[in-house]
C-alpha cells in the first residue's frame, strides 16, 4: 500500500512542477508580447502626438506621464522606461530636447510648443542623459536597452547553459557582467566606489557560476531531473540573481539607507529599511 501512495505522490509533485514551468513560460510569453506590442503600437509621443482619444496630461517635470495609482498606469510607465525606440534618438533631437526643457525651466517656452512635445523631450533626456553627471549614458547600460540586452543572455542561461560546464560559466559571467554595467550606468551618484562594485561583482559571479555548475552536476548524477526540463536551470538562474542582488546592494543592508518622515525630512540611516528594500526587490524580480 505504501508504494502506490509513493508513486502517486511523486507523479503529483512532478505534474505540479511541470505546470509551474508552463505558467512561468506563459508569464514570460505574456510579458514579451506586452513589450513587443508596446514597441509596435505604443505612443511615441512625438510632436503633436496624443494617446488615442485620451487628452495628453499637462506637462510636469516630476510627475510620471501615466497615473501610477493604478496597476495599468504603473505598467505603462515601466514600458516607457524600457522603450527600445529611444536607442534610435539622434544627437540633434537630444540637443533640441535639452534646450526645450531648459527653456521650460526658465519659463521661456516659445509659443506653440505642446505638452506632447514637452513629454517627448523629457523622455528623451531622461532616457539618455544621466541625471547627476549630465553626460550621455553608455548605450548598453541604458534602461532602453535592458530588454534587448537581457533576452539573449536569459535564453543562453536557460537553454545553452545546461549543455556544458563551459556554457554554464560563460552565460553566468555574461549575466553578472551585464548586471554590473547596468548598475554602474544607472547609479544614483556622480562618483562610484569601485572597490565595492568589484567586490560584489566577484562574489556574485563566483556564486552564480557555482550554482549553475551544481545544478548541472545534479542533473548529470540524477538524469530523472531532466524530466522537469527548464525548471532546474531556472531555479539556478534565479538563485544566482538573488545572490547578485544581495551582494551588489550589500551596503544598503549593512550600513543602511536614508529614511525620511512624512514631511520629507531625513531622519538618519536604517539597515533594516535597506534589507527590506533588497528583499522586496528579490521577491518581485527573481521569484
Amino acid at each position: 500500500k505504501t508504494m502506490p501512495c509513493y508513486w502517486g505522490l511523486r507523479q503529483a509533485v512532478g505534474q505540479r512542477i511541470r505546470l509551474h514551468g508552463l505558467r512561468t513560460a506563459g508569464a514570460s510569453a505574456a510579458a514579451g508580447t506586452a513589450f513587443v506590442a508596446h514597441q509596435a503600437f505604443g505612443p511615441v509621443r512625438c510632436s503633436g502626438a496624443s494617446e488615442g482619444t485620451s487628452p495628453v496630461p499637462r506637462f510636469d517635470l516630476v510627475k510620471p506621464y501615466y497615473d501610477e495609482s493604478t496597476y495599468f498606469g504603473r505598467l505603462r510607465n515601466a514600458l516607457d522606461l524600457i522603450d527600445a525606440r529611444l536607442l534610435l534618438v539622434s544627437d540633434d533631437e537630444l540637443g533640441n530636447s535639452q534646450r526645450l526643457l531648459e527653456d521650460y525651466k526658465a519659463g521661456q517656452v516659445r509659443e506653440g510648443v505642446s505638452d506632447s512635445e514637452l513629454w517627448r523631450a523629457r523622455r528623451v533626456v531622461e532616457g539618455i542623459i544621466h541625471p547627476v553627471t549630465g553626460e550621455k549614458m553608455f548605450v548598453l547600460g541604458r534602461m532602453s536597452a535592458f530588454v534587448l540586452v537581457n533576452m539573449p543572455i536569459a535564453a543562453g542561461m536557460l537553454i545553452h547553459g545546461p549543455t556544458s560546464t563551459g556554457a554554464a560559466v560563460f552565460w553566468q559571467w555574461a549575466n553578472q557582467s551585464n548586471n554590473v554595467v547596468c548598475n554602474y550606468v544607472n547609479r544614483s551618484g556622480a562618483s562610484v566606489e569601485w572597490g565595492g562594485i568589484l567586490q560584489s561583482y566577484g562574489l556574485a559571479t563566483s556564486v552564480s557560476c557555482g550554482l549553475a555548475l551544481a545544478a548541472g552536476r545534479m542533473m548529470d548524477h540524477n538524469p530523472r531531473l531532466k524530466r522537469f526540463g527548464i525548471i532546474v536551470p531556472y531555479f539556478a538562474v534565479i538563485s544566482a540573481s538573488t545572490a547578485n542582488m544581495f551582494f551588489s546592494r550589500m551596503k544598503e543592508w549593512t550600513s543602511g539607507v536614508p529614511v525620511f518622515d512624512d514631511e520629507g525630512r531625513e531622519r538618519g540611516l536604517s539597515a533594516r529599511a535597506g534589507l527590506e528594500g533588497v528583499v522586496r526587490t528579490v521577491t518581485t524580480r527573481s521569484w
